[in-house]
């Protein structure tokens, strides 16, 4: 018996250039891969160091986003081109809406000075887009904020003591002990009136405990924040809030993400050059 060998071609079997352009495809998928990694490793990087500016404080008066304002600002006019307030919020704060100072914590009438200083001081915790930095949970809850440790200038302190000192109080921390409704002091406090400069007795003491350390007093040759800025600029400010970005940027564990994301992108670069 014969045995006849028929060689039947395999249709299915990919030739040499077909190899190669399928190689080619995946290569250039893979670098396709590689180069969104590296992408979106960078724009977190950048989003990370990024986010700290405008930013508004999680509550109910803040705007969620900076907006810029085109009506009446009032007080809060440095804050017009980017503001985290409404200008309903700015005239509620012109008006003494807010904190209702006319009210007067001891039956006293509080100064003319000493409420328009606490108007800039409200319309810079309201209005102020580039406070990240200094945010922190309100007790202990995520969906709102408060800041802290804001650093205030010592100039700028003694003009807001020097503007109160005579005017009365009947605690030294009105954040824990003026009722928020009724704007008068608790309970325990009411019968404990003194001028501001018997209560606190020093300008520091007064600007940190005012608002339970919002603000930390600093000489004024450090870079620091100003309640009192002219309606057209609010550049000051601006100055002192990159100056802690870049410090931000420098300290260990920032410097050290960075780090690892610039290796990490090294090392994407080198496989793409091996495959290309």
């Amino acid at each position: 018996m014969v045995k006849v060998q028929i060689n039947v071609p395999l249709l299915c079997s990919p030739s040499e250039n077909q190899l190669l352009i399928i190689l080619r495809a995946r290569n250039n998928m893979m670098i396709s891969k590689l180069v969104a990694i590296a992408v979106l490793t960078v724009l977190k990087v950048d989003h990370a160091v990024g986010e700290q500016i405008n930013q508004c404080l999680s509550s109910n008066a803040h705007q969620r986003i900076p907006l810029p304002n085109e009506g009446e600002m009032f007080e809060c006019e440095p804050w017009r081109n980017l503001s985290c307030c409404t200008e309903e919020r700015a005239k509620q704060i012109h008006t003494d809406d807010v904190h209702k100072l006319e009210q007067n914590l001891c039956k006293k009438p509080m100064s003319s000075s000493c409420k328009e200083f606490f108007k800039k001081e409200t319309c810079f915790f309201e209005c102020s887009p580039d406070l990240k930095l200094w945010f922190i949970p309100l007790n202990e809850s995520e969906s709102y904020q408060r800041f802290k440790n804001v650093p205030l200038c010592k100039s700028e302190c003694d003009d807001w003591f020097n503007a109160c000192s005579d005017d009365y109080t009947c605690s030294d921390n009105w954040y824990h002990n003026i009722n928020t409704v009724t704007k008068n002091c608790s309970k325990s406090h009411k019968n404990e009136c003194a001028t501001i400069k018997d209560k606190f007795k020093t300008a520091k003491q007064f600007c940190e405990m005012v608002w339970d350390h919002s603000y930390k007093v600093v000489d004024d040759e450090e870079h620091c924040m100003k309640l009192s800025l002219s309606n057209e600029t609010r550049i000051p400010n601006d100055e002192v809030v990159q100056f802690y970005l870049q410090k931000d940027r420098t300290n260990p564990n920032t410097a050290s993400s960075v780090r690892n994301s610039v290796i990490f992108i090294a090392i994407i670069s080198f496989i793409i050059k091996c495959i290309i």
